[in-house]
């Protein structure tokens, strides 16, 4: 037993189902197949009997100006969870937002049912925002293979679109279903080589919200100076993420990309040694380090009271790496001269071209500008994640490469775990605590969409809505 205040934030905070249920899913994936717990976990059966459940003991059902339903489109392959509302759409005809959503579930587990009622619950709260008709459209894709997922949400997204060309639509998910969304702007900007080429030309969303989301297909273990928290707390860890990603991408691609992120990562570990032991020297002039030999130091002058930074040239690179041959052809030619090395801009410097990281299942990879510059969409992005899920580190740093190319919002919440807005819906006690980081996300989308003001980037705002003249 743990003493309450040697506890994590999330511990102390989380309610005693909240904290059963990331307990109960944490030990569960961990020694059980994933596959298995999540097949009933999230599958469809279980959670629309849990829907109507709820539904008709709270005697809602029927009630209310919202419709769930499950449509298939036979013509196009398109399966999908649709929420929208009848008297509004008879009234108004054409949709003013729809929200495009991908969910998660490991990519193998997962069912749009599981999301119904945050779903239906943030499209009432668009209502009561100012929007006209709304819509909400939760993709049901999952085929368990890369290629093949991406190509029916690429289809799906056109379809969208050309159906509805007036609409402000929105693109979102969260976890591995925030992977593929960015999947999607990755292959609208730049077609994904893996699938057959897009007939039409694809449009950009008008903003795009993401939840949790995965940025990497292989994890690694932490390390003692790793920046990501260690996720005591969350209910997922880098086996099950790692689990996932084996079997969904297979063996060859999992090994392949493993190898790829382990080797770029064990590359810019010594280059940031190598700029830390280049600075102290710069700080102490003649003092003598252990690297002191590999440094230029050429003038240790102030100016302008500061002190000037030493050279790293090409001998740097290479002696730093003599001991591991591995490395050492890698950086004959590479050059850094900052003193803290950007991992996304030093990436194709310290990775052959045949090694590059496929940027489309990895976004924490991508170092092309361009394609940063250009995907993200023009109203706005909002990212949520919790500041104690093991996620939080690769996000924050992901979140950090997208900042200077749009008007991004990256709010990192304080005492939550993985998926915490979809968490707190089905476990916290008050409704307000339920619905609190739901209407954060409908607030932001209203200053982007409806007011569209910048005002949505400031720390913490949001419009709350008065459910007493709603």
């Amino acid at each position: 037993m743990i003493f309450f205040f040697s506890q994590s934030t999330y511990s102390q905070r989380a309610t005693t189902f909240e904290f059963i249920t990331t307990t109960f899913l944490k030990y569960n994936l961990k020694y059980l197949d994933y596959k298995t717990i999540g097949s009933v976990f999230l599958s469809e059966d279980v959670n629309k009997a849990f829907l109507y459940y709820r539904l008709y003991t709270q005697s809602f059902a029927e009630l209310g100006d919202s419709e769930i339903k499950y449509v298939i489109d036979e013509k196009v392959g398109i399966k999908s969870l649709n929420i929208i509302s009848p008297s509004r759409f008879i009234k108004y005809k054409n949709h003013d937002v729809i929200l495009f959503y991908i969910h998660g579930g490991g990519f193998i587990a997962g069912s749009p049912w599981f999301y119904a009622e945050f779903m239906n619950i943030l499209f009432c709260a668009l209502t009561h925002q100012g929007f006209k008709n709304p819509a909400v459209i939760v993709l049901d894709y999952q085929t368990g293979n890369f290629a093949n997922d991406l190509t029916n949400i690429a289809d799906a997204w056109y379809y969208i679109n050309s159906n509805n060309p007036t609409s402000n639509i929105i693109l979102g998910g969260d976890g591995s279903g925030g992977l593929l969304a960015m999947s999607l702007l990755f292959h609208i900007v730049k077609s994904y080589s893996g699938i057959r080429p897009q007939k039409e030309t694809l449009i950009k969303p008008c903003s795009m919200v993401l939840i949790s989301p995965w940025t990497r297909m292989y994890y690694d273990k932490l390390g003692e100076n790793d920046l990501r928290f260690s996720g005591s707390s969350d209910w997922i860890d880098d086996q099950f993420l790692n689990d996932a990603s084996l079997a969904y991408l297979g063996e060859h691609q999992f090994n392949m990309i493993k190898r790829q992120i382990t080797k770029s990562q064990h590359t810019l570990t010594k280059e940031n040694q190598v700029h830390v032991s280049a600075s102290i020297i710069g700080q102490f002039g003649d003092s003598k380090v252990a690297m002191g030999d590999l440094v230029d130091l050429e003038d240790k002058t102030v100016e302008n009271g500061t002190v000037r930074k030493p050279i790293i040239d090409d001998q740097i690179m290479k002696t730093s790496h003599s001991h591991d041959t591995e490395f050492m052809d890698e950086n004959k030619n590479s050059s850094c001269s900052s003193d803290t090395c950007n991992s996304n801009s030093c990436i194709k410097k310290i990775i052959d071209e045949d090694d590059e990281i496929d940027f489309y299942l990895n976004p924490l990879f991508c170092s092309d500008l361009s394609i940063l510059e250009r995907m993200l969409p023009e109203m706005g992005s909002l990212i949520l994640w919790g500041d104690e899920e093991f996620l939080a580190g690769d996000i924050k740093q992901f979140t950090d490469n997208l900042k200077p190319f749009g008007r991004t919002k990256c709010e990192n919440i304080m005492n939550q775990a993985h998926d915490f807005p979809i968490l707190t819906i089905y476990c916290e006690r008050i409704q307000e605590l339920r619905e609190d980081s739901l209407l954060y996300i409908i607030g932001s989308l209203s200053k982007m969409i409806l007011w569209k003001t910048d005002t949505f980037l400031d720390p913490g705002t949001i419009i709350h809505i008065d459910r007493t003249y709603s």
